[in-house]
């Protein structure tokens, strides 16, 4: 079991506590899963077409699972597998043409929008969480300052 680190927002908003190695674990798991998974829809979409269509839901996973940095990672581990395996020349990691950058451009931005947007839902959850728990208090204070 990991010591609790207060500085870490993940631990200290009341999240389940999960180790890192699970939450980038995790994260990395999800990218190569989406990657396998891609890379068998080859054959019916072709090498080139759609080259991030099951990554988002590695992003959503990572985010989801271990918060923002895990899915910041994921994000870029993303980035260099598709540009590796499903961009034109295949097997290179340079920018290249116009195209390649605009496209990984455009994943870049709609997954940090994506994995933010999860991350403030969680945040929302634990603020949620905390009035809720803080409201039995607020009750048992009032029952008590009434009675005196």
């Amino acid at each position: 079991m990991e010591k609790v680190n207060s500085r870490d927002p993940y631990h200290a908003m009341g999240r389940p506590v999960r180790s890192r190695l699970l939450r980038f674990g995790v994260a990395g798991l999800s990218v190569a899963v989406a990657w396998a998974l891609r890379h068998a829809l080859t054959p019916l979409i072709g090498p080139t077409e759609l080259p991030f269509i099951t990554f988002f839901l590695a992003i959503v996973v990572a985010a989801g699972f271990g918060g923002l940095r895990p899915a910041l990672i994921a994000i870029f581990l993303a980035i260099v597998l598709a540009r590796w395996s499903f961009f034109v020349p295949i097997h290179e990691l340079s920018i290249g043409s116009g195209n390649v950058l605009a496209g990984l451009l455009m994943f870049l931005f709609i997954s940090v929008l994506i994995a933010g947007s999860i991350e403030k839902i969680h945040q929302e959850k634990d603020l949620l969480s905390t009035t809720l728990r803080s409201i039995g208090d607020a009750v048992i204070v009032s029952w008590k300052s009434s009675r005196s």
